[in-house]
């Protein structure tokens, strides 16, 4: 019996050892970490972004196509790399059906300009870098427009176009503008960011002449609204006491139109007669009291009277 033991032992203990063994290889082999699985040697990167041009705190898209030596995708789980100098990006992420994204996010309040680098193994990338414009990186000036410089004499409506540009003149869009009024208020207000265009088109509403400023960081820009200006009536007669028969001389010369010239003086001598001039003369033929008007035009169709009491005695 005792033979027989340990004849059945010398056989089972082999098979112990070699599960043992196993389980051991298995446990080492499911904690192993294995490399990346990166761009081979002869593959190109096509990096894009979308947009080029973000405000502060806005996010943009970086792809990233992939392309073997022999012009087939990368393989999927291929790992691209990437970094940026301003805000923060997508570390990394994996090629799936030929490309990938990533996002570059402008969260740390700065503006500038972000350098993108994107890389994976020996690949080649093209560009080698992106350049992304944040907030008001590169702009150099802000040009305003209006679609209406001077609004009637009650004031009005009038829109006001911003322009944003860099040193070079290139429009640049996604720049934050902020307005500023002397007087008057505009339509959307608060802050704005240009189009495709490098464009803010705002409405402005006043009663009164407006200094319309657009600032983005320390650039401003600025144009000047104005009401037309009524015209002043004003005239002088003699004799200032004048007589059935005389001959009274009205003079308007003192009328004046800060904006323009005056270019119709009529008249009204109060009785039943009328003339126009800017000097002219009258003879009453009955004593009384007349009042004589005079009412001035100038050259926006901008009229103002004024009146006096003429007493004509015998």
């Amino acid at each position: 019996m005792e033979i027989l033991f340990l004849k059945k032992h010398k056989v089972l203990f082999p098979k112990i050892l070699s599960t043992i063994f196993l389980i051991i290889f298995l446990l080492n082999f499911s904690s192993c970490k294995f490399p990346s699985l990166v761009a081979p040697e002869g593959s190109v990167l096509i990096v894009t972004i979308n947009p080029d041009t973000i405000a502060v705190g806005e996010s943009a898209v970086v792809k990233v196509t992939g392309y073997r030596e022999s012009g087939a995708p990368l393989k999927d789980k291929t790992v691209i790399y990437f970094s940026t100098t301003i805000g923060s990006i997508t570390p990394t992420s994996e090629i799936n059906n030929g490309y990938t994204t990533a996002i570059l996010k402008s969260n740390d309040g700065r503006s500038g300009e972000a350098i993108i680098k994107v890389y994976s193994g020996n690949a080649e990338v093209s560009p080698d870098s992106i350049t992304v414009k944040i907030g008001n990186a590169g702009l150099e000036y802000l040009f305003l427009s209006a679609s209406i410089l001077t609004l009637p004499p009650e004031g009005g409506e009038t829109e006001i176009k911003v322009t944003a540009y860099d040193k070079d003149m290139n429009a640049l869009k996604n720049i934050p503008i902020i307005f500023s009024l002397s007087s008057g208020n505009m339509l959307n207000g608060g802050i704005q960011y240009t189009d495709i265009n490098g464009m803010v088109v705002d409405v402005l509403k006043t009663y009164a002449d407006t200094t319309v400023t657009a600032k983005s960081g320390v650039v401003t820009g600025l144009i000047n609204i104005v009401l037309e200006k009524i015209p002043s009536a004003s005239f002088s007669y003699s004799p200032t006491l004048p007589k059935v028969g005389d001959s009274v001389d009205f003079d308007a010369s003192l009328s004046s139109d800060q904006d323009g010239i005056i270019m119709e003086y009529k008249w009204s001598f109060g009785d039943g007669t009328k003339g126009s001039g800017v000097n002219i003369s009258h003879i009453y033929h009955n004593s009384g009291i007349y009042n004589v008007k005079l009412t001035v035009y100038d050259n926006s169709g901008n009229t103002n009277m004024c009146s006096k009491s003429l007493n004509v005695s015998l």
